[in-house]
């Protein structure tokens, strides 16, 4: 366990490819692609209780159970990760300020939690935007939002959709695909991939969700 630990914290740490070609829209199909881009993202708070399953540096292979709390309205994360025993690892809140409740070595490491919670942030929140422009990609809905050099696509397709996340140079950051969507539109399945030479993906089997009062 330690060890597969070890490397989830090393990857964490870091995150090539370019950004696709848009043909742009206009008017009321503009507004149009912008609100079905939206609406990958809850519109409310959500608990969610998942499966992790993550391939690691090095062929390293991992198995834990995260709990997670986000509340869109100020971008609020309370995140908590269990070994498969039920051993509490690593719990952490994200309000105005980051706050590591418990970390056990080797997810002490400085920068991890900030990552994870980045992770969580762009599965879940809508990106925050200074300017935003949609078009169409390869017959699907791309609504491309820029804020501070970096650049989020959300990619909106049949039953799943695909958030992408470059920085200010255009090099690929993180990679998320979200599928199997539910009646409430919360994706039973989240695949997460991050590029590089301690890159790592992980897969989200959702075990259970509600909405938060």
């Amino acid at each position: 366990m330690k060890r597969i630990l070890a490397a989830i914290a090393a990857a964490a740490l870091m995150g090539c490819g370019t950004m696709p070609a848009i043909t742009p829209l206009r008017g009321g199909e503009l507004s149009a692609a912008a609100s079905r881009c939206e609406r990958c993202f809850p519109s409310g708070g959500v608990r969610l209780v998942q499966a992790i399953e993550a391939d690691l540096p090095a062929g390293a292979k991992g198995s834990l159970i995260g709990v997670t709390l986000i509340r869109p309205e100020g971008q609020s994360i309370h995140s908590v990760l269990m070994s498969i025993e039920g051993l509490v690892v690593f719990e952490a809140v994200r309000e105005r300020k980051l706050r590591v409740l418990k970390a056990l070595p080797p997810l002490d490491n400085p920068g991890f939690a900030a990552g994870m919670m980045d992770d969580i942030a762009l599965a879940y929140f809508r990106p925050p935007v200074d300017t935003m422009e949609a078009g169409m990609h390869r017959g699907r809905t791309l609504c491309r939002y820029r804020a501070g050099g970096g650049v989020v696509d959300v990619i909106v397709g049949d039953g799943e959709w695909r958030v992408v996340k470059y920085d200010d140079a255009g090099r690929l950051r993180r990679e998320v695909i979200g599928s199997d969507l539910g009646g409430d539109g919360i994706p039973r399945k989240i695949l997460l991939r991050a590029p590089g030479l301690l890159g790592y993906t992980l897969l989200l089997n959702l075990i259970e969700s509600e909405p938060l009062r």
